[in-house]
């Protein structure tokens, strides 16, 4: 639990600032309610497993940071959730069905180059870091 309070409320400034809250939360909601209907629907086991699942480290610093990168994920809102949705799916499809547990960082390395795919069907303005003059 203190985990997620650390790593959310860090992760929470960050998404606050490059407006990118979208993302994370289309991520967490599809992940979440897959693993959720696999283990304790379908599998049957306790919800303190889904949630010990949910609370991993990893997925957290990668819901967190690594998906919301301005720079590498596409610009329109309407794209970041459909691109976070299909990134959810298939770390679940990875995760739960073929074992793979660094299946978060080769899915996020495949799954970069559609980006411009996104970017030229929802057009939108490129994100810029505010710079201060020199």
């Amino acid at each position: 639990m203190l985990l997620w309070f650390f790593i959310g409320a860090a992760g929470l400034m960050m998404l606050l600032k490059v407006s990118r809250l979208d993302t994370t939360v289309a991520f967490f909601l599809t992940f979440g309610l897959l693993l959720f209907f696999r283990s304790v629907v379908y599998l049957g086991w306790e919800p303190e497993v889904w949630w010990h699942q949910m609370s991993n480290g990893t997925l957290l610093l990668f819901a967190f940071f690594m998906i919301t990168d301005p720079m590498t994920i596409p610009n329109h809102a309407k794209a970041r959730i459909i691109w976070s949705i299909g990134l959810a799916i298939t770390l679940f499809i990875a995760s739960s069905f073929f074992y793979i547990q660094t299946a978060a960082i080769w899915i996020l390395f495949f799954i970069s180059p559609f980006t411009p795919l996104f970017d030229q069907f929802f057009q939108q303005k490129k994100y810029e870091w505010n710079t201060l003059n020199r």
